[in-house]
C-alpha cells in the first residue's frame, strides 16, 4: 500500500507526517491563545449589544398613564358629605335625597346637572362605595344586576 498510489508526490510520504504533526504543535500549543482571543469577542459583542439595547430603551418613551375622568373616579362630593350618612337600607338616589334635605331643607334644591344632589349621587353609586356587579340569567338573555354595598 502506498500513501500516494498516482506515484507522482512521493515526497507527501516524508513531508506530510512531520507537516501534521507541527501543525498539531501549534494547534495545541496556541490554544489558550485562541481561548483568550475567543473570549475577548464575545465579551466585546456582548458590551456592543448591551450598549444598542440601553440606547434603544432610552429612545422608546413610556407612554403617559391616562387619567381618569371624574366620572371614572366619582370622588367629587360635597364637603359635607361623608360615608357615615349613608343608609344602608336606601338606593342611591334615595340616600342623595335625604342628605340634601337634612342639608338645605325639603325641595330647597335642585336635581340639574353639576349640582350637589348630582354629585352626591355618582358618587354613591359610581364611586368607592360600589363593590360588585352580579351577573344573573334570567332564561332568555344575560341580564347585570347592579348591587351597591356599603362598608
Amino acid at each position: 500500500m502506498y500513501a500516494d498510489p498516482s506515484g507522482y508526490f512521493p515526497l507527501g510520504l516524508i513531508f506530510a507526517p512531520s507537516l501534521i504533526e507541527a501543525l498539531g504543535a501549534i494547534l495545541i500549543a496556541a490554544a489558550p491563545y485562541i481561548a483568550v482571543l475567543i473570549i475577548i469577542v464575545l465579551v466585546a459583542v456582548v458590551i456592543y449589544e448591551a450598549y444598542e439595547l440601553t440606547n434603544t430603551l432610552i429612545d422608546i418613551q413610556a407612554a403617559k398613564k391616562s387619567r381618569e375622568s371624574g366620572k371614572e373616579k366619582s370622588t367629587e362630593k360635597p364637603s359635607y358629605v361623608n360615608k357615615g350618612m349613608l343608609d344602608k337600607s336606601l338606593t342611591a338616589e334615595e340616600n342623595a335625597t335625604n342628605m340634601m334635605n337634612n342639608q338645605w331643607g325639603k325641595g330647597n334644591w335642585g336635581k340639574g346637572p353639576k349640582t350637589n344632589y348630582n354629585k352626591i349621587f355618582k358618587w354613591i353609586s359610581r364611586g368607592e362605595l360600589l363593590k360588585q356587579v352580579i351577573n344573573t340569567f334570567n332564561g332568555y338573555e344575560d341580564d347585570y344586576i347592579l348591587v351597591i354595598k356599603f362598608d
